[in-house]
């Protein structure tokens, strides 16, 4: 009786140890992006590497966003990656559009769906202003 208590108890204690990292899941992490004045008006593709903590695995992404900013300084940041399949999308200048070369999805200025296979628009960061910094949020 008593072996099967410890038992119980160590289990029970491992248990915890083990499957509490995966419960969490990943806390909301804000991204200083920079000085807001160091984007234009057009569309400029910005890299940023990402280190996330996932449970007990660690690794490291790259984030690509399109971040313009108007002469008032208001910023929008959008994903530079596909709804579809997760390509890199890219501005085309000429046309005003993004557009996927993976298999041809074209979203608006605005990131709204155009045409192609993708199924919703490209997704759009919570982004604020501090201290003349821009800030992204990611949950």
């Amino acid at each position: 009786g008593t072996a099967g208590a410890w038992t119980a108890v160590f289990a029970g204690l491992s248990g915890v140890f083990v499957l509490n990292p995966l419960r969490g899941g990943r806390a909301a992490q804000t991204i200083n992006l920079g000085s807001v004045w160091s984007y234009g008006e057009g569309f400029q593709l910005v890299k940023h590497e990402l280190t996330l903590q996932d449970g007990w695995q660690k690794k490291t992404e790259l984030l690509k966003l399109f971040v313009p900013v108007d002469a008032e300084g208001n910023p929008e940041v959008f994903s530079a990656t596909c709804t579809h399949l997760g390509c890199s999308v890219n501005w085309d200048e000429e046309d005003g559009e993004f557009l996927c070369p993976c298999h041809r999805g074209r979203y608006a200025a605005d990131g709204t769906v155009l045409g192609g296979p993708p199924p919703a628009s490209l997704p759009r960061m919570s982004e604020r202003v501090e201290n003349e910094e821009l800030l992204i949020e990611l949950s």
